[in-house]
């Protein structure tokens, strides 16, 4: 690997007459034996320009001073100054094609194009491949890298059909490589609109193919046949998937009329045969690799012959602050318009700035368009609409393009709103991925980053993120605990959660993403987890005894249904209640004493409200405040738990005032419908929603500076009710930071949640 140390040494064996001295000798002997491949002639690299037939014959050439200089570089570099690290990222690129590495990964956010041009120049036998043919227009107009003999500019797809012709070639760069993977998938998928056919032939088929199940990669040929399907596409998967049953899958996708869809899960075979092999060295470019494993597993790369390049993203956490609020799930387009007050406050905010808003969906895009009445905005329909952004004052582009390969830095946009998460458009592929490689949150996690890097260009620049879909908090959220592919320098930008993983307080109160607790609630497992059960007694303590219709087993638990269809639970023994109001209060003194600062000489209850207006009434966590409050008369407090602080009961200052869907109820779990028939899921409350649903009662409390407010719930899955009653209490006059959540339970999350 190059070092910045050796640079001079090098370039003074290059620019003037040196002896070859043992120690050079000995440096030689070191490169080779780190080589990671055989080519060891081929790699040493020829600083002028040779004939195709003396590199076929593999010359070598001995000289140290024929190896490529920074001067070289320089000359070969496109523009007359470089960026930061473009110049040492080069000079290792350098080093690892003459090391003998057979494919080099640069994951960095800089110039990637200026660098790729610079290789090309220098070794004058390159293809280049980009995401698609706007981005690949680019590369002939900006460095004028026309087709032939030397150059062959093309893109991810169209590359097969044109490399078939080419000879090999020193080089293949293939950019914007983390969207490598989908596009060459889908250049080999095969769609069969099964509307094109007649219903009596599809139906003679000897297995019903809209079947859901998985099936072997044999039917689905022998359904080819079935149809008589027989053109050059056709005949190209057929062959492949007779050469490599094993790397392919088919499944029945119902919208657009329904069709069947042929696609490889694996790709290494198909790289290697049509398009890898078409180069000595191939380098794979992207801001965005994230996870250098998995990137060259799914490509099917040998990691022992891969070098690593990587340089941080010029992205700074004090310029790009991300606001994140899980505002609502945005699957539904109808979702949007309980987004659009918070879209209408964020271009008030900014309304002397450019911004854009990413929709993802064209219906996304037309409620925007329809709902919001505001002349600023633009929407994305072609590159005329892009060239007429860059030239306005204060516009928003509306756009459910992901503008891949688009820079827009500083005053081009200064902020943007994600509306939608991004996803693959077919995701069917990854319930086949191996379980262990999180290849779909892999997926997700580029997409989103890729977004962020849009309006970052450099380390001086800035551009606010408001993040609107739930379902980002959701991928954020899991990314931290599970998988670890979003970037610190991200993780480092969001303002409203803290990421800092999962920290320990004291002996048993720990703190994640912001909220402090007790115990791990296992919600698939609590049958077998005593105080996941107990908890589930606690939160109906006092409840009254009502007849109910049926039962359901969920989860492994025994769910109790009244005749209103209300969930209903065994009554909580008062050892229960008890026990949790003592936990409870040993954990108010552990944060009084070692978290709330000193100035703080009182501490305000609060309860989070239960879902429905009825059961928010004789919520159990209020009555808990109400014990420790009676605790606190008694001077209990403080003799038997050792909180000094005043105790102060505000459990029924945020009270809800209109219904909405059980968290518990939503999504994980199935809600009562008709126990005879069916069951029937709710989605789960969206922020917005809580804190529409939720008043805050008026209180001069909340503006006194020696007052700490701790919102305590019984079980935090998401906190997404508990982040509503924060911004309410903010929005009444409390201080931010005098802001505490507390859960005596925080949902355990598993991989498929």
């Amino acid at each position: 690997m190059f070092r910045q140390n050796q640079d001079m040494i090098r370039s003074n064996y290059i620019c003037e007459s040196y002896d070859k001295s043992d120690k050079c000798e000995i440096e030689k002997q070191e490169i080779n034996k780190e080589a990671k491949t055989d080519f060891s002639s081929e790699s040493q690299i020829i600083k002028t320009e040779q004939s195709r037939s003396i590199v076929e014959k593999e010359s070598k050439v001995n000289s140290e001073t024929d190896k490529i200089s920074q001067e070289t570089i320089k000359e070969n570099f496109p523009f007359p100054t470089f960026l930061k690290d473009q110049l040492e990222i080069l000079t290792e690129m350098v080093d690892a094609i003459e090391e003998g590495y057979k494919y080099i990964i640069l994951e960095s956010g800089v110039g990637k194009s200026a660098i790729a041009a610079t290789l090309a120049n220098i070794y004058k036998s390159s293809f280049i491949l980009s995401d698609n043919e706007k981005l690949q227009e680019k590369y002939h107009e900006e460095y004028d890298l026309i087709n032939n003999d030397k150059f062959h500019v093309s893109n991810h797809s169209d590359a097969f059909n044109e490399f078939e012709k080419l000879d090999k070639r020193k080089l293949l760069i293939v950019d914007d490589a983390h969207k490598f993977d989908e596009n060459i998938a889908d250049f080999f998928s095969y769609k069969i609109h099964l509307s094109a056919f007649d219903d009596e032939l599809i139906d003679s088929f000897y297995c019903d193919v809209r079947n859901k199940e998985k099936k072997e990669i044999d039917v689905g040929l022998d359904f080819i046949n079935h149809l008589s399907l027989d053109d050059e596409m056709v005949n190209l998967i057929k062959y492949n998937i007779e050469e490599n049953p094993d790397d392919w899958i088919w499944f029945y996708d119902k919208y657009y009329g329904g069709m069947i869809i042929f696609k490889p899960l694996n790709l290494e075979n198909i790289l290697k045969k049509y398009l890898l092999n078409k180069a000595e060295i191939c380098i794979f470019m992207s801001s965005t690799i994230l996870n250098k494993e998995i990137f060259a597993d799914e490509l099917g790369l040998d990691i022992s012959e891969v070098k690593f390049i990587h340089k941080d993203f010029p992205f700074s956490s004090d310029t790009n602050q991300i606001y994140l609020r899980n505002c609502a799930d945005m699957k539904n387009f109808k979702k949007v318009k309980l987004v659009i007050p918070f879209i209408e406050d964020i271009l008030e905010k900014h309304k002397n700035e450019k911004g854009i808003i990413h929709t993802d969906k064209p219906e996304y895009t037309s409620c925007i368009e329809n709902q919001i009445n505001n002349p600023r905005l633009m929407i994305h329909i072609d590159d005329d609409d892009l060239k007429e952004f860059k030239n306005s004052s204060n516009s928003v582009l509306v756009s459910e393009d992901r503008v891949e390969g688009m820079d827009f830095p500083k005053d081009s946009c200064r902020f943007q709103i994600i509306l939608r998460q991004h996803l693959i458009p077919n995701d069917e592929i990854a319930k086949y991925k191996d379980n262990e490689s999180n290849w779909y949150s892999y997926k997700k996690a580029i997409y989103f980053v890729q977004l962020l890097q849009r309006a970052a260009r450099s380390e001086d620049d800035g551009c606010i993120t408001y993040i609107l879909d739930e379902r980002i908090l959701t991928t954020i959220r899991k990314d931290i605990m599970d998988y670890h592919f979003i970037p610190d320098y991200i993780l480092d930008s969001i303002e409203d959660m803290d990421v800092g993983g999962c920290e320990l307080i004291s002996d048993n109160i720990k703190k994640q993403l912001g909220v402090y607790y007790l115990f791990d609630y296992y919600s698939k497992n609590h049958k077998e987890d005593e105080l996941s059960n107990k908890v589930l007694h606690y939160k109906s303590y006092g409840a009254d005894k009502t007849d109910y219709t049926g039962q359901i087993d969920c989860s492994g638990g025994v769910i109790n249904f009244g005749s209103d269809g209300q969930m209903l639970r065994k009554l909580c023994p008062d050892d229960d209640f008890d026990y949790f109001n003592n936990e409870l209060m040993k954990a108010i003194s552990v944060l009084s004493n070692q978290v709330i600062p000193n100035n703080i000489s009182k501490l305000a209850l609060v309860s989070v409200p239960s879902s429905t207006v009825e059961r928010d009434a004789g919520a159990t966590m209020r009555k808990s405040i109400k014990c420790i409050e009676n605790w606190y008369d008694e001077g209990k407090t403080e003799t038997e738990f050792g909180c000094k602080k005043e105790i102060i009961n505000c459990g029924n200052l945020l009270t809800r005032i209109s219904d909405v869907n059980t968290s518990h109820l939503s999504k994980t779990q199935p809600m009562f419908y008709d126990v005879t028939t069916s069951y029937k899921y709710k989605s789960r409350p969206s922020y917005i929603e809580h804190k529409n649903s939720i008043e805050c009662s008026k209180s001069e409390i909340l503006e006194r500076d020696d007052v700490a407010f701790i919102i305590l719930d019984d079980i935090s899955t998401r906190g997404t009710v508990m982040d509503a009653c924060e911004d309410i209490l903010i929005d009444n006059g409390a201080n931010k930071e005098n802001i505490y959540k507390f859960a005596l339970f925080k949902t355990k999350w598993c991989n498929n949640d």
